[in-house]
């Protein structure tokens, strides 16, 4: 592997073998109080970890409002497609949509967008970058 791109990459042992990672990763937090909440608490333990997993994974932007093709929530979170598509994805509404390869996490920025400036240019510039015709799917 060329030096620069080494240099831009981590591998990472894990129990299958070597994933690579981006250097610049994003970092998500979960608030403590998730596991308290009414909603969250009725869930069964997988429900509670897509749930968990559609928050942090790298796909996810700013604005809560991002693509993810079932194939790929289906190989990251180790669940078959069928049981996302018939009985998991449907169970998290109405806190997150999953429509036409899109996901809606309803509520995101209240938890992950504050008032400093920065923070309110990048929602924006993420809202700006959707598609108009997945902002009208998910009005």
């Amino acid at each position: 592997m060329p030096a620069a791109i080494n240099n831009l990459l981590r591998l990472s042992p894990v129990a299958t073998g070597f994933c690579v990672y981006n250097s610049m990763s994003k970092k998500r937090m979960v608030d403590t109080r998730f596991w308290h909440d009414n909603w969250i608490r009725k869930l069964n333990a997988l429900e509670r970890y897509l749930f968990l997993y559609l928050l942090t994974n790298d796909k996810c932007s700013f604005c809560g409002v991002y693509e993810l093709p079932l194939s790929v929530m289906a190989f990251e979170s180790g669940i078959d497609e069928h049981d996302l598509e018939t009985a998991l994805l449907p169970k998290l509404e109405p806190k997150i949509y999953y429509k036409n390869g899109w996901v809606f996490l309803i509520n995101f920025d209240r938890y992950h967008v504050n008032d400093s400036p920065n923070n309110q240019k990048g929602y924006n510039s993420a809202l700006e970058e959707l598609p108009q015709e997945i902002l009208n799917v998910f009005k």
